[in-house]
This record gives C-alpha cells, sequence and structure tokens, in this order.
C-alpha cells in the first residue's frame, strides 16, 4: 500500500491514507463493471482510497494475470465456470497470504459459504448489498479483521448448528449404519458420513448435479467432498475412489 502526501488548506503537507489495491474477479460484465466502478475514485468519491488494478471474468485469467506482488483485496464471485471461486481461494491463500479475499457473490447456499470461510476467504456479503456494506467490509479486511454480512452470519450459524446436530447423531448410530451398507475396505474409517453417502451414491452412476439432487446440497459442495474423498484415499478420480472405497 504505498503512501502519499497532500497539502493541507494552509500548505502544511499531510499524508495521506495509503492506497489500497484491489482485483475483482466476477463472471457478469455488468455486476463485474460495477463493482468497478463502485470501488474506484469517482465524482462521487474523489478521495476513494481504492485502486482497481485489474478485472476478470474467471479465476483462470486472474491468476494468470495476478500481480507478483499480491495485492491487497480480492473480490470474488463463487460461481465464476471452470474454476470455481473456492478453488481459487483456495490457490490465493497458498501463494499469496497476505492478500484478503472477500466473497462477493449471490450464493446463498449455508454449506457453500462455510466452504468459503475454510478455504480461506476473510469476508461474505450479498450482491445486493454492495452498496452498503463493501466499503466497510474491504476496510475491516485492511485492519486485518474479518466480516460478514448478518444475514449471512445467520446462515452460517445455522449450518453450523445442524452440522453438529447431524455429527452427533452419526456418532450414535454409525456402527449400526455401517454394517448395512456395502463392504467395504479399511480406509472407510477416513471418511466422513456424508462422504460415504456420496460414493454410495456415485456408485450408481450418478452425475455430480444427480449426486448434488439426491442430497439437496450444490454441485460446488459435491466437488468440495470428492476432493477431500481423494486425498483421504490417495487416488486421483473418482473411478479410482470407488474401486478403492468399495474394493471392486
Amino acid at each position: 500500500m504505498p503512501m502519499s502526501i497532500t497539502h493541507n488548506a494552509d500548505n502544511t503537507l499531510q499524508e495521506a491514507p495509503p492506497r489500497i489495491s484491489v482485483v475483482v474477479i466476477e463472471d457478469d460484465d455488468a455486476m463485474r463493471s460495477a463493482i468497478v466502478d463502485y470501488v474506484r475514485p469517482s465524482l462521487a468519491r474523489p478521495n476513494s482510497q481504492f485502486d482497481c488494478v485489474g478485472a476478470y471474468k474467471s479465476a483462470e485469467e486472474a491468476i494468470a494475470a495476478f500481480p507478483s506482488t499480491g495485492v491487497d483485496i480480492v473480490l470474488m464471485d463463487i460461481r465464476l465456470g471452470r474454476m470455481s471461486g473456492i478453488e481459487c481461494v483456495h490457490y490465493l491463500t497458498k501463494h499469496y497470504p497476505k492478500t484478503s479475499v472477500l466473497m462477493v457473490t449471490g450464493e446463498g447456499n449455508r454449506q457453500v459459504i462455510v466452504e468459503a470461510c475454510i478455504a480461506g476467504a476473510k469476508g461474505y456479503i450479498n450482491k445486493t448489498k454492495i452498496y452498503d456494506e463493501l466499503i466497510p467490509a474491504m476496510l475491516l479486511l485492511m485492519q486485518g479483521e474479518s466480516y460478514m454480512s448478518p444475514q449471512i452470519t445467520r446462515e452460517v450459524m445455522e449450518q453450523l448448528r445442524e452440522t453438529h446436530t447431524h455429527t452427533a447423531e452419526n456418532k450414535q448410530s454409525g456402527q449400526q449404519h455401517q454394517e448395512e451398507q456395502n463392504p467395504v475396505i479399511e480406509e472407510n474409517h477416513l471418511l466422513s458420513p456424508r462422504e460415504e453417502e456420496i460414493l454410495q451414491i456415485a456408485q450408481q452412476s450418478k452425475t455430480y448435479d444427480e449426486i448434488a439432487s439426491t442430497l439437496n446440497i450444490s454441485v460446488e459442495t459435491v466437488r468440495t467432498h470428492l476432493r477431500n474423498i481423494y486425498k483421504k484415499l490417495g487416488v486421483r478420480s473418482l473411478r479410482m475412489a470407488l474401486s478403492k472405497f468399495f474394493k471392486v
């Protein structure tokens, strides 16, 4: 964040607020332009501290052009196409740890919100709240804090409550449930009940969309679970995971 010098009315020097570099990653052209226009200095906000140094339609484009020194803040949607926002957060957190990622999205799925936070996002606001919350959220991130819209906070708390309840129920009936499933190999104990459930459904030659529909979760959540499964089982594909899990 470079500093600049300004003059007061009495012509004395005054240190101006540091400039804050921002990158926007949003696949919707109109929304991307709206965010960029709102962030950068304008007639309405001539003293804006923010410099938009890049705006990209996809995560791949952003990563390819990302400054080697990183930027202060990345404003990013979750649903971006081939590489999702959550996958991009993982990448940026690993390679640019000093960059703060603020999710700016219309995604309301509780599990996806939690996954974005786990991936390393420092904040999460809804696109409908940009003009109310974006600037305060970015300033908080620059102070080393996090920000989450009140309505999103409620969704996350509800998701955590449901997850806790689900985990408790699984512990009570876990052994009985496992005995009723298809025979599996020892690696089974490495997987969570939800991961096992996904493999049970995937074994029926279901697509990602069908798995998501069956479990009432998003396709992105299915992908996240599968990545975790591959890592735990030491495989690289769904076919290999099914073969190892069910010892086919």
